[in-house]
C-alpha cells in the first residue's frame, strides 16, 4: 500500500513539474519580433532558463552578488562557460525540485534535507570552482614579475611586456587581456601615471583578491620610478615566491588537524554509533 502512494505521488509530483516547467516556457517563450530584432542587431536574447531563473534569484532572501563573482571566475578557467546567474538558479531549482522524490520514496526525516542540498550544490561547485581559479592566479603572479622583469631586462617598455604577457595561457592573463582591452577601449594607459588610474590596477582591484589587488599596486609604484624597473621587478617576483611558500608550510601544517578531523567525523563516530546504537536500543528495550 505504502509503494502505491509513492508511485501516485511521483506521478503527481512529475506531473506538477511537467506543468510547471510548461507554464514557465509559455510566459518566457522567445518573441519573434525580438529574435528577429536580436539577429539585425547581433544581441542575443536570452534563454528563458535565464530569465526564469532571473525571475527567482529577485525573489530570493540573499543576495546572488556573491556568486555571481564566483561564476566569472569559474568560467576564466573555462568552467561553467555560457553560465549565468539565471541559468545557475535554474539548474540549482531543477535539482532541488527532482530532490523532493527522495523523500517521496523515503519518507525518513534524513530525507528532506535532499531538496535542500541539490539546490545548494550548484552555487557549492561554483564556489569551489572559483576558489580553485584564484589560487591558480595568485600561483602565476612570481612567474608574472620574473617574466616582466626578464622582458624589461632586455630593454623592453613595461606595457609592452605586460601585452605580450596577456598571451599566455592561465587565468592571469585572461586578467591582463581585459585590462589591455580595457586601456584600449578608453584611451587611457594601462599603467598608471600621475593622476591618472591605470586600467590595469582597476581590473586587477575588480578581482577582490587582496594578493592580485596588491601585485597591481607594486607594479604601479615599480614603473612609477623609472630607473631599475627590472630590479624592482625581481624583488616583487621573489617577495611573492616567498609569500606563496609561506603560505603553502601553514596549510602543510593545517593539514594534520583537518585529516585527524575527516577521520573523526566520517570513521570513528560512526564506528561508535554502528557499536552503541544496539545497545541502547537493547537498553531501552528492558524498560
Amino acid at each position: 500500500m505504502e509503494w502505491i502512494i509513492v508511485i501516485i505521488g511521483s506521478g503527481l509530483l512529475a506531473f506538477a513539474a511537467y506543468a510547471l516547467i510548461g507554464m514557465l516556457q509559455k510566459r518566457f517563450a522567445s518573441n519573434p519580433i525580438l529574435d528577429f530584432r536580436a539577429v539585425s542587431t547581433g544581441v542575443a536574447q536570452a534563454a528563458w532558463s535565464d530569465k526564469v531563473g532571473n525571475q527567482i534569484a529577485r525573489q530570493l532572501p540573499i543576495s546572488l552578488d556573491v556568486w555571481e563573482s564566483h561564476l566569472r571566475w569559474a568560467q576564466r578557467g573555462g568552467k561553467y562557460t555560457g553560465f549565468t546567474i539565471g541559468s545557475l538558479t535554474f539548474m540549482a531549482l531543477a535539482l532541488g525540485m527532482a530532490g523532493i522524490l527522495i523523500p517521496l520514496m523515503n519518507p525518513a526525516p534524513a530525507a528532506w534535507t535532499v531538496p535542500f542540498l541539490g539546490f545548494a550544490a550548484p552555487f557549492v561547485w561554483v564556489r569551489s570552482a572559483g576558489d580553485k581559479v584564484r589560487r591558480r592566479t595568485v600561483r602565476q603572479l612570481p612567474e608574472l614579475a620574473a617574466l616582466v622583469a626578464a622582458e624589461i631586462s632586455a630593454n623592453a617598455p613595461v606595457e609592452g611586456s605586460l601585452e605580450r604577457a596577456a598571451q599566455l595561457p592561465g587565468p592571469l592573463s585572461g586578467l591582463l587581456t581585459d585590462a589591455v582591452q580595457l586601456a584600449q577601449s578608453t584611451g587611457r594607459p594601462l599603467l598608471s601615471h600621475e593622476s591618472q588610474r591605470g586600467a590595469l590596477r582597476e581590473v586587477f582591484e575588480s578581482t577582490g583578491v587582496p594578493a592580485v589587488r596588491a601585485f597591481a599596486v607594486q607594479l604601479d609604484i615599480a614603473a612609477s620610478k623609472g630607473v631599475e624597473v627590472d630590479e624592482r621587478m625581481v624583488e616583487i617576483s621573489k617577495t611573492l615566491a616567498a609569500e606563496y611558500r609561506q603560505q603553502l608550510l601553514e596549510n602543510i601544517e593545517k593539514l594534520e588537524t583537518s585529516l585527524t578531523t575527516a577521520v573523526t567525523a566520517f570513521y570513528f563516530v560512526p564506528m561508535v554509533l554502528l557499536i552503541l546504537l544496539p545497545l541502547f536500543s537493547e537498553a531501552m528495550n528492558m524498560f
